[in-house]
């Protein structure tokens, strides 16, 4: 949460910083969205579904939309163009182009004029320090607006049933964003 903090603790103690609620930045209503009104401008957002009911499709749809500016499903209308990192776990790397590739040519847009990038690596755990470096770094250098990692059960081996540990995972992905 940002703050204009006007009346902060000077204690030495180790309290919480404290801002009057009066004194908390306005929520930009005119800024909120990436794509209106389907994906947030800030946040973590999932798609789900029933297994092969095209989720890997409507991602690539959503981040050639924002890389490209053309409307998400031929009707949700993106906010401002911005690039777009993009990892597929399941694929490799020319059925990613070969996808991307089929979305261009219907919508009449060069793949190679868009400002999309795709990790390539064969295997990303973010239940894994060491990959969640490397994530974290990879987004500091290409600083995309979207960032589409696909499927979730195959970027960890944590139990998805333990809300503590899915928990985790998604702080990472909120400090991420």
């Amino acid at each position: 949460m940002n703050a204009n903090p006007t009346q902060q603790s000077t204690s030495t103690t180790s309290t919480l910083p404290v801002v009057r609620a009066a004194d908390l930045e306005d929520p930009d209503h005119d800024n909120h969205w990436l794509v209106d009104p389907l994906l947030p401008r800030r946040g973590v957002a999932m798609i789900g579904g029933a297994p092969k009911c095209a989720k890997s499709w409507a991602g690539l749809d959503l981040a050639l939309s924002v890389a490209s500016g053309t409307p998400c499903f031929g009707k949700f209308p993106v906010v401002e163009p911005a690039p777009t990192l993009i990892y597929l776990a399941e694929d490799p790397a020319d059925v990613v182009k070969a996808r991307l590739s089929g979305i261009c040519r219907h919508r009449g847009l060069d793949l190679a004029a868009l400002p999309i990038d795709v990790i390539t690596v064969p295997v990303l755990r973010l239940d894994i320090e060491r990959d969640r470096r490397r994530l974290s770094e990879t987004v500091r250098a290409c600083r995309p607006r979207l960032l589409l990692l696909d499927p979730f059960v195959r970027l960890h081996r944590i139990n998805e049933n333990d809300a503590g540990e899915v928990s985790a995972l998604l702080a990472y992905l909120r400090e991420l964003e």
